[in-house]
């Protein structure tokens, strides 16, 4: 039985690890990794050691090389090269990705400190990107978002908005992995720590559908797990 167990995980990450190669987004990929290095930590699944090194291989011959060469240029231009942060900032790399985030996180930490209990609001992000984009003379695209929803929250919303949200998220994985023998809870386990891998590359709480599809999502699954161990000594522990 642990055999089949094993050999049908790896078929899946597989099956997942091509689905992946046609989407080519970043979010999914570290969602995909998250998950690998949290059952290989936290669940013993040692055997997934392998695939996970195998995987993160293949990603560096994918179709999105271009942009850890991007992320290495960058770096390189950075702590090599020693430029400033308003000459890489204006510079044009194969990828401009890499290089918008870095201003968001750049502008994020300006804005925490400037309004670290109030924050910028919700709808004042993409005026002050383009204000300051502006007055320093940069090459990056200002955003009504910040790809991030870690730094969406905290800029937006304060401090206090952003540490309740973290908290909110952590809350679920905490739970779903204490529970972890019920198989909702597992579902609930994977489902909360791919969608991490999203939040740390795009704002999905600041579109509507991923925010609904999310939330139901989430508490369909703890109120399942909430209903399966009523009964049983599982929520006694």
């Amino acid at each position: 039985k642990d055999k089949k167990i094993k050999t049908l995980s790896i078929v899946l990450i597989i099956i997942t690890s091509f689905l992946w190669q046609e989407t080519e987004t970043r979010g999914s990929l570290i969602g995909m990794i998250l998950v690998l290095v949290f059952y290989v930590i936290f669940m013993k699944r040692n055997y997934l050691v392998v695939v996970l090194s195998i995987f993160i291989v293949a990603t560096l011959f994918s179709s999105i090389s271009h942009r850890f060469t991007s992320a290495y240029e960058i770096s390189q231009d950075i702590f090599i090269n020693n430029m400033s942060f308003n000459d890489v900032m204006k510079k044009s790399y194969e990828s401009n990705s890499e290089k918008n985030r870095i201003f968001f996180i750049y502008h994020s930490l300006k804005s925490i400190s400037d309004k670290p209990f109030i924050g910028e609001g919700g709808k004042n992000t993409e005026n002050n990107m383009r204000r300051v984009i502006n007055d320093m003379n940069l090459n990056v695209e200002a955003m009504a978002h910040y790809h991030n929803d870690f730094l969406d929250v905290f800029t937006k919303y304060g401090i206090i908005a952003g540490s309740f949200f973290t908290l909110f998220i952590f809350h679920f994985i905490i739970f779903f992995y204490r529970y972890r023998s019920n198989i909702y809870s597992l579902i609930g386990l994977n489902f909360v720590i791919v969608h991490l891998g999203f939040m740390l590359t795009q704002s999905i709480f600041a579109h509507m559908q991923s925010t609904v599809f999310f939330i139901i999502v989430t508490y369909l699954l703890y109120s399942l797990v909430k209903k399966e161990c009523s009964s049983s000594s599982l929520l006694k522990e």
